[in-house]
This record gives structure tokens, sequence and C-alpha cells, in this order.
């Protein structure tokens, strides 16, 4: 129970002016980064029947629903504005697939709205402590085995997001995340079939963390060893297998959430960004053309390969089936030349010539390349002449090791808002970038949730 206790300290105890600047700035990258896939994904395959169902579902007004406005009970609002935030696959994750920000920076946005005033300081350092709350134990764990992380683990960071700009006591706070323990779910299973629970799971993680923190203001409690006691976290979802230096190492000094973020810059899963990266390049280096293609070879880690290697085929949601096929990623590389948000829609996928070009796509699974890298691919194009074109990437741009800059993620955002399906005026878009900027000085978040609507 004394690493649940200090983890529980620290989220009440930590003040904004404790947070170093670096992990300032990286919280305000996080946020436009988030607000920007949010943005972007608005019109994304199931996000409006989403909306409309909570909309019907009603309740108390405290919280609002993005892009499309109007307001639903806090829980509600964080469920539909995390699912947006997810559509597109361009939101930040971190390994081993876990989606991290898409959840805290909804959460924080609509809890913070539900007990307005709330200023920007309080926000940063609610997403820090969520985010640092949630990389210690995805840290710490061993495998998860199929269980998506997002579902299992993320659900901690948004309780404790949550719970932070609700004032909770150490009590409470304790006991709303040993409830969001309890609330814990979710499989990798959806991703490999092409299934919107994908972005759903994001949402329902969200809507979680804010209803975990609320019900433990009302009363209710939890179990005091929810990590590390028996059938706790670490019991279940990592089978006993975890390194408890982690969880508490340099606790209150170093933001774990700050570090080991990958900001996208193709919209497909995590395990597909390096081979994207290392195929765009061989394909402007040598200008490959796609009927010059005999066949292509991607090595992948075993994970990846679990996840994204299995044979494409279109579903019944072709965006999801595409985002999560190396095959798919790779043909469109070749043939469009590019990877944008465009060549993830339906009819895009569906193109006859990037299947066939997908057909002659191999993936195969090689254990070695973890020596050289978690994120470690290679792409080998072989020519019908012959001639043999490779590439290795061990981290693709925008890892943590091979990081965006503040300029970029900008850039990336006023690229998701023009792709927006229901776009936002340019004057609001300048000026939510130049509040995120200048976060810290925000006295009320209501400031900026008036931009996020039409």
């Amino acid at each position: 129970m004394e690493i649940e206790r200090k983890l529980v300290q620290n989220l009440i105890k930590i003040k904004y002016e404790d947070l170093p600047e670096v992990v300032v700035e990286m919280a305000k990258m996080t946020i436009l980064d988030t607000l920007g896939t949010l943005i972007g994904g608005a019109g994304a395959e199931g996000c409006l029947p989403l909306v409309n169902q909570l909309r019907q579902w009603a309740g108390v007004q405290e919280s609002t629903i993005m892009i499309y406005g109007g307001k639903v009970p806090c829980p509600n609002a964080a469920f539909a504005n995390s699912v947006m935030a997810r559509a597109l696959e361009l939101d930040s994750p971190r390994a081993p697939g876990i989606h991290v920000s898409a959840s805290t920076v909804p959460v924080s946005i609509a809890t913070a709205e539900k007990c307005r005033p709330v200023g920007g300081k309080e926000l940063i350092t609610s997403i820090v402590l969520g985010e640092d709350f949630t990389a210690r134990v995805n840290n710490a764990v061993s495998s998860y085995r199929g269980f998506d992380p997002t579902g299992v683990c993320t659900v901690l960071g948004a309780t404790a997001t949550a719970g932070r700009i609700l004032g909770l006591d150490e009590q409470k706070m304790w006991n709303a995340l040993a409830i969001a323990f309890n609330r814990s779910a979710g499989s990798f299973h959806g991703n490999i079939e092409g299934a919107l629970t994908v972005r759903l799971i994001q949402g329902l993680t969200s809507r979680s963390g804010i209803e975990s923190a609320l019900i433990s203001m009302a009363g209710i409690t939890g179990g005091r060893n929810f990590l590390v006691g028996k059938w706790g976290f670490f019991d279940l979802f990592s089978d006993g297998q975890f390194n408890r230096k982690a969880i508490t190492a340099q606790l209150g000094e170093r933001f774990e959430g700050a570090y080991g973020v990958t900001f996208k810059r193709y919209p497909s899963c995590g395990a597909t960004l390096s081979a994207t990266e290392a195929t765009l390049e061989l394909v402007h280096k040598y200008d490959i053309k796609p009927d010059d293609v005999e066949e292509v070879t991607v090595e992948l880690p075993p994970f990846y390969y679990d996840l994204v290697g299995h044979k494409f085929k279109i579903g019944d949601n072709p965006t999801v089936d595409a985002q999560f096929s190396i095959q798919y990623v790779v043909a469109n590389s070749i043939f469009r030349r590019r990877s944008t948000p465009y060549d993830f829609e339906k009819e895009s996928v569906e193109d006859p010539e990037v299947i066939a070009l997908a057909g002659r796509v191999h993936a195969v699974s090689r254990s070695s390349l973890k020596k050289i890298g978690r994120r470690a691919t290679v792409v080998s194009i072989k020519m019908r002449t012959g001639k043999i074109h490779s590439k290795t990437v061990v981290a693709p741009l925008g890892a943590a090791d091979n990081p965006l800059t503040m300029e970029d993620l900008i850039k990336k955002f006023r690229d998701c808002a023009n792709y927006a399906a229901v776009p936002l005026s340019g004057g609001k878009i300048d000026g939510i970038i130049e509040m995120i900027n200048s976060l810290e000085k925000m006295r009320d978040i209501g400031e900026l949730v008036r931009l996020l609507v039409l």
C-alpha cells in the first residue's frame, strides 16, 4: 500500500510552480496537438452518431461537446471529445500503444468547465500529473498480453486529472483511483479487426475517469492496494511481473508523462510510423513508381507484427482497417507518395490499384529488431529489374528521441483544421494557438472552450 500512498500524495501536493519549464512546454504541445486532432477528427465515422446519442441521453448541462456545441453532463462531454480526438489516429501515443493525451486533455477541459472558473495553470498541472501517473504505471508493466493499455491504464491518469481539478483530498483521490482500476477494460482485438471500438475505448476511458472521481466524492470507497496487491493492477494486467522501482523513481521531481511521447506525422497506428517514413524516403529518393514494384518486404518487431502485420482486408470500417494495416500504409505511401487523412477515407482505401499493390507487401516478424530499438522497422522494395532498395528506421520523426518542435505542431494543427469536415473559422484557429502558447495566463478555461465550437 506504500506505493499507492506515495503516488496519491504526489497528486495532491504538487503545484504549478513545482513543474519544470520543459514539462510545462511539453504540456502545451500536448494540448495543442490533441485539440488539433480533435478538430480534424470531429467529422470522422461514428463521431456525430455518438454526439447525437449523448444529446438524447441529456442530463445536467455542465460541459461542452466541442465543435458541435451544446452542453451535457461532464463525463459525457469528455466521452465525445476524446473519441473525436482519437478518430484520425493522429493523437500522441507512447509505448506500447497507449494513448493518454486524447483522454487527459478532454477530461481536464470538461472537468474545468464544470468547476469554473479554473485557470490555465491548474489545467496544465492536472494534465501533467495525470500523465505522470499513467506513465509511471505503464513504464512498470512487463506485458499487457493483448489488453489495450489505453482502456486499462490511461483510465487511472484520467481519474487523477479529473480528481485534481475537482480538488479531491488524499482519501477521496485514493478511492477514486481504486474505483477507476475496477473500470479498467479494453483489448487490441478491435484494432486487428478494424472496429470503431479503437476510438470508442478512448472515450469510455475518459468518461470512466471523471465518473470514478465523482463517485468517490459521493463517498464510495475502493481497495487500498489496487496497484500491487493480490489481484491488483499488476497481478491481473502484467501477470504479476513489474518494475517496482519505476513506479516511484524521482517521484515529484521527474514528470514521466513529458517523456517517451510520440507526436505523429501520419494518421495510422504507431506501429506503422517507421514503415511509412522508410517507404516515403525510398519512394522520393529513387523516384519509385507503383508499376515498377515487384514486391515489398517489411520487417517488424514481433509486437508490431501482431498488431499491424495481418493480411489487409476491408470490413465494416475501411478507415480503421487501413489505419492498422502495414500492407495498406506501405502501399499507399508508394502509390500516393504521401500519408494524409485523405488517404484513409473510405474511397481512398477501397481504390483497387492500392488494394492490388497492398497484396504485394509482405510483413515479417523479426525478434532481432528489438536489439536495435522497439520501433525499428526495415522496408525493402524489390523492383521488377531485380534491384532492391532498403531502408531501416529506428525512430520516426516525432518520436521522443527524434522530436518535433512546437512550430512543427502548429503546422500540424493547421493541417488538421484545414482537413476538418466541420471546420472552425480561421480567426478561431489563430486564437486557439495564441491561447495555448500563453495558457498559464488564462484565468478561466471557458475562454478557450468558446473558440472550440462552431
